[in-house]
């Protein structure tokens, strides 16, 4: 096991929130979680480093969804947003781990959306964008193909606004027009 208690500090954090009975709406963007090392295969992981990389990425996520829940369920409207990936359907080479992490967490929002069908769940997927994660990507992946991708958005300025991206998907949220749990790339509503 590798030791970091996914308990702590979420269940309190969140619990110190829901004091508040001035509230009727409650949505959780929940965008947390880290990149594996780049530069190695997926079968190039122990069994220790593996456990640690999902207890970060998918136990924390639940816990914290799980939490969420549990403080704001009586509410009478609640949403719970995943920011997903393109990764979380399609596999990259060197990101064998950060894609099963971002498929576990669309799976499990879409199991909560049918055990709670008064909960509002989008998986969504903001495309690529300019951040500190694609750039750490770009500059230490080896696989060719990985870094030609990275650098074609750089080379054709398309990478997708952080701002264009927020506003899509707050207007989806508002919009209701998608399926509870139902993946939403960034592309699907431009």
């Amino acid at each position: 096991s590798s030791g970091i208690n996914a308990e702590w500090p979420l269940r309190p954090g969140v619990a110190s929130l829901a004091g508040r009975t001035d509230y009727f709406s409650a949505t959780l963007i929940n965008n947390h979680g880290a990149l594996n090392q780049i530069g190695r295969g997926l079968a190039s992981f122990n069994g220790d480093e593996t456990d640690e990389y999902l207890h970060l990425n998918v136990t924390s996520f639940h816990v914290l969804t799980s939490a969420f829940l549990e403080e704001f369920g009586k509410m009478s409207r609640i949403r719970l947003v995943n920011i997903s990936s393109l990764a979380a359907i399609s596999p990259f080479p060197e990101l064998g781990l950060y894609s099963a992490g971002k498929a576990a967490r669309m799976v499990l929002y879409k199991t909560l959306a049918q055990e709670y069908p008064n909960v509002t769940v989008l998986n969504y997927s903001p495309g690529p964008m300019k951040t500190a994660m694609t750039k750490d990507i770009a500059t230490t992946a080896a696989n060719p193909q990985l870094t030609a991708s990275f650098a074609k958005f750089d080379k054709e300025d398309t990478w997708v606004k952080v701002d264009d991206s927020a506003r899509k998907m707050l207007q989806l949220l508002k919009s209701g027009s998608f399926e509870s749990g139902q993946q939403v790339d960034y592309y699907d509503i431009c």
